[in-house]
């Protein structure tokens, strides 16, 4: 019976039942086949005629996402809660599966993938770190993710947006980690520095973090003449009474 179920032809399957009413039952191993092949319509079939089969399979979501059919896994997630485990992260990679990988960053946070999870040098994994970003208010504190390590994908990826999205998902409250060290503001200006666009708003952030901290803020021509109006120098002054609070003057 294993061997009519792997042929993958669900019509075969029906006819062969049909004509050797027996009770020949398939195996768990056909199942499995099943899972790792992505065969929706016998994954169905299975989950409907040999529940008790199913049952004892607890990473059939995994499975699935060896295969490589995403269509698959939302179907069977949908229609019979198939689990989905850390290990679905890890086999994505190995797969470069981007699709894949990207559907369970935006459905699977909770299982706390770490960023190092996410293969750099691809350009469409830029979408997952976007993901994590947007989520880092939410699930910092949750799943204690290394901000040194995120600030670092960040950079690495020269990917202007992305930069951009990490900081304003930042509460202020983790904006105090980002120059808690001098070599922390720097790297981040030099980032600011190959950025044709920046958010103004954050580099007075960051420079108000640094005026705190006694750390001097690299020069304007560092920064880039983008990053002020008129090649004027902007300058914060920081108010010790409200530490989130600041003003910039134009000399």
């Amino acid at each position: 019976m294993d061997e009519v179920f792997k042929n993958g032809q669900i019509e075969i399957v029906h006819q062969f039942l049909n004509y050797n009413n027996t009770g020949i039952e398939i195996s768990i191993k056909a199942i499995i086949w099943s899972a790792r092949n992505g065969k929706t319509d016998l994954l169905t079939f299975a989950f409907e005629i040999y529940p008790h089969l199913v049952s004892p399979i607890e990473n059939v979501g995994d499975l699935i996402t060896e295969s490589g059919n995403l269509e698959c896994l939302q179907y069977m997630i949908k229609n019979y809660n198939v689990g989905i485990t850390i290990n679905s992260f890890v086999i994505a990679v190995q797969n470069r599966d981007f699709l894949m990988l990207e559907f369970l960053f935006n459905n699977y946070l909770h299982l706390n993938p770490h960023p190092s999870l996410i293969p750099m040098g691809e350009k469409n994994m830029i979408n997952c770190l976007r993901i994590m970003f947007s989520r880092i208010p939410e699930k910092i504190h949750t799943y204690q993710w290394d901000l040194n390590f995120l600030l670092k994908l960040a950079l690495d990826s020269q990917d202007e947006e992305l930069f951009n999205l990490f900081f304003k998902t930042l509460r202020p409250e983790f904006f105090h980690w980002l120059v808690k060290s001098n070599e922390s503001g720097v790297n981040v200006f030099k980032m600011f520095h190959h950025m044709k666009q920046s958010d103004l708003h954050t580099l007075f952030r960051l420079e108000a973090e640094l005026y705190k901290r006694g750390i001097p803020a690299p020069d304007a021509e560092l920064i880039g003449n983008s990053m002020y109006y008129f090649n004027k120098r902007l300058w914060m002054r920081y108010d010790p009474q409200n530490q989130d609070e600041y003003e910039v003057m134009d000399f």
